[in-house]
């Protein structure tokens, strides 16, 4: 696990691995094996407050025709909402949904249109396209999980030490909204990480000390 100094000195990092992966794809297409497309797919998992919305930003902000998805468009739908579905862990995401509209579509270069999903109204909103990005960027708990995890070329997990996670969420989402982590959506990422083995990622990084 990588402390950095901060945000840019991650993102730096993040770079690196990305040049890594654009030349051996190189090197692989110029001995004619067939590939899809030049695409590039980043998964940042991750507890929540753990600085994974700040570094996807940053990298966007960084990195030519990129694109991030939040996993927050894809919670799941209400008929996916069941005791079963919440019990094995990483599964409290529309997976299924990411790889259909998302992951799929950009593997064989073909524009991607999905579908957000509204907590507000507990419905699929209106599609929105995003064309053919060369960068994807996946971004939220969950994000490497068993179904997401192998689309990924760099994979990178962000943590935080639970006592500022909380100061964290209160200070962002107010004291009601706490209470609501702490009872439901914290025992469920936790449950998800103690499946998780650390060296499936390429990158472990602790935000938690960034402002």
């Amino acid at each position: 696990m990588f402390q950095p100094s901060s945000l840019e000195e991650a993102a730096g990092l993040v770079q690196k691995q990305l040049a890594s992966f654009r030349d051996q794809k190189e090197k692989t297409n110029s001995k004619g094996v067939a590939d899809f497309s030049n695409l590039l797919i980043i998964c940042i998992d991750g507890r929540c407050a753990s600085g994974k919305t700040s570094l996807a930003a940053l990298l966007e902000s960084q990195i030519e025709n990129s694109q991030v998805i939040h996993l927050d468009d894809f919670f799941l739908q209400p008929y996916q909402r069941t005791p079963k579905r919440y019990a094995t862990p990483g599964r409290n995401i529309d997976s299924e949904r990411i790889i259909q509209e998302i992951l799929e579509p950009a593997r064989h270069g073909l524009p991607i249109v999905y579908q957000p999903f509204s907590c507000r109204s507990m419905s699929l909103q209106a599609p929105v396209s995003i064309g053919k990005p060369e960068v994807l960027i996946l971004e939220g708990s969950y994000a490497a999980n068993s179904d997401l995890g192998p689309y990924a070329d760099l994979r990178i997990l962000t943590t935080i030490d639970p006592d500022l996670q909380l100061e964290r969420i209160e200070k962002r989402n107010g004291k009601e909204k706490l209470q609501d982590f702490k009872s439901r959506w914290i025992p469920l990422e936790e449950n998800y990480f103690q499946t998780v083995d650390p060296a499936r990622f390429d990158l472990v990084f602790d935000l938690g000390h960034l402002k």
